[in-house]
């Protein structure tokens, strides 16, 4: 068993509604990574976000993101899988359904890129298109 371990390091994340960089704290463990960050912008403001990469399959990896404060959700990424979550806004909760078509993860010895493509569904409304560039980099560990 690995000895859990952890970094600072910068968080880039791109997709058509927004490019953010934000210094994230990174915790390792076997095969697992969680990376936690501030999110940006006014509608997002005392909102946390805890992102959870298994790579333990790497033909099968999961992406889960967390979000805590002023805007709360819960939702998954699985290559080929349709999973369920939520979004909670001051004015109410939303369900969410994700269909995720494409799952890559790529990690290096100091970061970790993924490659993500979806279709989110809030509420049963209209599928909105969902394509996202993660990358990971990191300073020693301890």
């Amino acid at each position: 068993m690995e000895k859990r371990r952890q970094a600072l390091g910068t968080l880039r994340m791109h997709s058509l509604e927004t490019d953010q960089v934000t210094t994230a704290r990174i915790a390792f463990f076997d095969q697992k990574y969680v990376i936690v960050y501030k999110e940006e912008g006014e509608e997002w403001k005392g909102t946390s976000a805890r992102m959870s990469i298994d790579v333990s399959d790497p033909e099968n990896p999961l992406l889960r993101i967390v979000r805590k404060g002023r805007v709360a959700s819960d939702y998954a990424f699985v290559s080929g899988k349709k999973t369920e979550g939520f979004y909670r806004f001051p004015e109410g909760e939303l369900g969410l359904e994700v269909d995720t078509s494409e799952l890559k993860v790529s990690v290096q010895e100091r970061g970790l890129n993924v490659a993500l493509s979806a279709w989110m569904t809030l509420q049963n409304s209209e599928a909105v298109p969902l394509q996202i560039l993660l990358d990971l980099t990191w300073e020693e560990y301890s």
